[in-house]
């Protein structure tokens, strides 16, 4: 098939991701910093279902029950578990990742969830299928405004009416040179966007330690001892 030259930049792009994420995979150190049990790994994972709850609250859900949900960049499929948890039936979850391994091990783990190996930007599902679509940390991995532009037009295609996007994400892209600031709102024009903001906390919070005349301020205090590293958003509803 023949590439344009933006293609073919595309192309390349999207390669350098799937070779980043095997060179993670077989790195020792990364590995060790995000075991299941390391302190960041856990202190982020509870941040990222707390804002995953408290933004759907805010749009009359108490669960995800009946809904159809789509994870791009699922990896081993670890977030859509979780939503099995919060009530979704395994047959209306779906992950694409670009990384075969990461698929594979998925499927293994979770073989009643249906996962795709494939290009988020160009995702193999039709238009308006579904009612949730997430994406936990990849917009920041992609280094190509095109690819990012494109990828966000792929996840509003497949949205149903009525459909939210949850956004989980650094505040900037990871590349070492020049990094791009990751705004929600630029990337879904047109849509409305509530967003929360996540950092790494102390461990533990000091503000626990407060005495009980102090507790009303904790919130406050907690905002200003940590950096803030992540946005979480809910992008939507799509008209």
């Amino acid at each position: 098939m023949y590439l344009s030259q933006s293609g073919n930049e595309s192309a390349l792009e999207v390669e350098r991701i799937r070779q980043m994420y095997t060179d993670r995979d077989a790195d020792p150190v990364v590995q060790q910093i995000w075991a299941p049990f390391a302190a960041d790994e856990v202190d982020y994972r509870i941040q990222q279902y707390w804002c995953l709850a408290t933004l759907m609250r805010s749009v009359g859900k108490s669960s995800l029950r009946g809904l159809d949900i789509l994870d791009v960049g699922c990896g081993q499929g670890r977030h859509l578990r979780a939503c099995l948890d919060f009530g979704a039936a395994p047959e209306n979850l779906f992950g694409v990742d670009l990384h075969p391994r990461a698929i594979e091990r998925a499927r293994k783990l979770s073989p009643q969830l249906d996962f795709r190996v494939g290009n988020g930007t160009d995702l193999d599902f039709p238009n308006e299928q579904f009612d949730l679509v997430t994406q936990f940390v990849v917009f920041s991995s992609i280094f190509q405004d095109k690819l990012r532009q494109r990828l966000a037009a792929e996840m509003v295609r497949v949205l149903k009416p009525g459909g939210y996007i949850f956004w989980w994400d650094l505040t900037k892209t990871v590349q070492r040179d020049v990094q791009d600031s990751l705004q929600p709102r630029q990337l879904f024009p047109g849509l409305s966007s509530t967003e929360l903001k996540a950092g790494l906390r102390s461990q533990p919070s000091y503000s626990m330690l407060l005495p009980r005349v102090m507790r009303p301020f904790r919130g406050l205090l907690d905002k200003f001892s940590y950096p803030i590293t992540h946005i979480a958003a809910l992008i939507g509803p799509k008209e």
